[in-house]
């Protein structure tokens, strides 16, 4: 990624590409043990990849709140964008089977010992496991990067702030590790924040009341009925984070603790034992990749974008496909 803004040397681009990019060579690597180069040819670098997973959403965000019409989707024929996503999916979990388990990533924790087989997972339940990492582990990371930029490039003097924390915690110009990013409070305010204004999963996910029925907030829902707790509606409500509209990562620091009422309503990754299990994996991710690029470049709105079109362009299919952020990343002096 770094390597990639150096060569831009200033120049205006299109923020979601980047971060597109980004999260394909995270997801290869931490998921299927590919480097960049790897998934490339796997076809995983290819742009028609996240096209797909985006016209995907769209269509199963739809369709999974039709439930007698999602019943019958596994029997419709598939297209060949669909077919051509499987086929990835087969290509890299062979690839990934082929390395055993010497290798640490996530599917070391799913295949067998000689990786072929899982210890609790036939083919079809890895394969699922692929394609949901394939999934979940790159368009959400993409969109909250592109939206946390997005917020820096819109207030400067928060990014000035978050410079100069980054370069007191690394004075030589040291790369930021994992460790080391998560001490930093404005960093993590700053990444807290992008999360509760721009969640990438803004209605969450749909659950079901039992036969009986259930009770919720005093009101009565009768049973099998579909619900939702929309995240976006409790992280932008002012009963729990006042001034809501306004970026303040401060509100996540000592310094304004008094603009969030109750953490609880803090669930950009959901809650409970049905809440997000790569919340870790995608904070470590996030506040690394935020922190190298903030010492190396300063991030500015570019000429053309235009605030209208990107609000207009944001559209929510579960998961968030957004419009053209173009930004601009001028190399600063270490």
């Amino acid at each position: 990624m770094i390597s990639t803004l150096e060569k831009l040397n200033g120049k205006e681009t299109n923020c979601v590409n980047i971060y597109d990019n980004m999260a394909f060579d995270i997801m290869a690597d931490l998921g299927f043990g590919q480097k960049p180069e790897e998934s490339m040819q796997s076809g995983a670098g290819d742009p028609s990849y996240m096209k797909f997973l985006h016209g995907w959403m769209r269509a199963s965000n739809v369709l999974g709140s039709l439930r007698n019409l999602c019943e019958i989707g596994a029997y419709i024929p598939q297209d060949a964008e669909s077919e051509g996503f499987n086929r990835l999916g087969e290509k890299m979990l062979e690839a990934r089977q082929k390395m055993g388990k010497h290798r640490p990533d996530i599917f070391t924790h799913l295949l067998g010992e000689d990786g072929e087989s899982g210890l609790k997972f036939n083919h079809a339940q890895l394969l699922i496991n692929a394609q949901m990492l394939m999934v979940a582990g790159s368009d959400t990371t993409s969109v909250t990067m592109t939206c946390l930029f997005r917020l820096l490039s819109m207030h400067m003097e928060k990014q000035q702030k978050l410079r100069k924390e980054i370069a007191d915690a690394f004075p030589n110009g040291e790369t930021p590790t994992c460790a080391a990013t998560a001490a930093l409070p404005f960093l993590n305010g700053v990444v807290q924040e992008a999360l509760r204004l721009w969640p990438a999963v803004p209605t969450g996910p749909q659950a079901t009341t039992p036969p009986s029925g259930y009770t919720i907030a005093g009101t009565f829902v009768p049973g099998n009925v579909d619900i939702r707790i929309p995240p976006m509606a409790l992280l932008s409500d002012a009963r729990y984070f006042p001034r809501p509209d306004e970026f303040l990562p401060e509100r996540w620091t000592p310094e304004m603790p008094e603009l969030v009422k109750d953490k609880r309503a803090f669930i950009p990754f959901g809650y409970g034992a049905h809440s997000c299990i790569g919340r870790p994996l995608a904070l470590n991710e996030m506040r690394t990749a935020v922190a190298r690029v903030i010492q190396r470049f300063e991030v500015q709105l570019g000429e053309s974008y235009d605030d209208k079109v990107f609000r207009d362009r944001w559209k929510d299919y579960f998961l968030v496909q957004l419009g053209p952020c173009p930004l601009k990343f001028v190399p600063r002096e270490i």
